[in-house]
């Protein structure tokens, strides 16, 4: 099912190859491998009378192997290994009208109708040469084709999307606020008397970088 939404995706000209980003998309979801070999037998059962149409798709349905399901991926670790999708990064053409070539032909336009002269400074500020009648720029946005079973992990359990957030934040702490919270763990560990001693002023001041 998972495939046959990426194809309807394709066809509705929502994901396009041309505008996908490759180092942004992955699959985690089907090995393809083993669909190509699964589908292979169908098909040849089939053609054999071996199978029924029905019967045919019902077995094509039923495939579910997905890739490497023991291994860690590697390319967002702060991803659970529970969560598994067919993920697309593209890019939309975004065209939006520019309000500066508007306001200039406006101003333009509201002279010329009133008869106001225009020497060559002011001529010079209201040329258009150079000035894009459009603005346009590519958008990124993110598509992600999932079974049942990667849905509700992803909505409860270490795979869902506030085990995500919490994994991101607890990494920039670590990379913003690593000494900080290894002085602290260092507080923890002395003997109560001596802690306001071990977290000085002067020295969060240093590790803040305030004078």
């Amino acid at each position: 099912d998972a495939v046959y939404a990426v194809r309807t995706l394709l066809e509705t000209h929502t994901i396009m190859f041309a505008n996908i980003k490759p180092t942004r998309s992955r699959n985690s979801l089907v090995d393809l491998q083993a669909l190509s070999d699964h589908v292979h037998r169908v098909v040849s059962e089939f053609e054999a009378g071996q199978l029924s149409a029905v019967e045919a798709f019902a077995e094509l349905r039923q495939f579910s192997a997905r890739p490497d399901a023991d291994v860690e991926l590697p390319w967002n670790h702060h991803s659970s290994i529970r969560y598994r999708s067919l993920q697309f990064t593209c890019r939309q053409m975004i065209r939006i009208a520019n309000p500066m070539w508007q306001r200039l032909q406006h101003v333009t336009n509201l002279l010329r109708d009133r008869g106001v002269p225009m020497d060559a400074a002011l001529a010079q500020s209201l040329d258009l040469l150079g000035v894009e009648r459009q603005i346009q720029f590519f958008f990124p946005y993110e598509v992600q084709v999932m079974d049942r079973e990667s849905y509700e992990a992803a909505v409860q359990g270490r795979a869902s999307y506030r085990e995500y957030k919490r994994r991101q934040v607890q990494s920039v702490r670590s990379r913003v606020l690593g000494q900080v919270m290894s002085l602290q763990a260092d507080a923890t560990r002395v003997p109560t008397r001596r802690r306001r001693d071990s977290v000085s002023l002067p020295t969060l001041r240093e590790l803040l970088g305030v004078r």
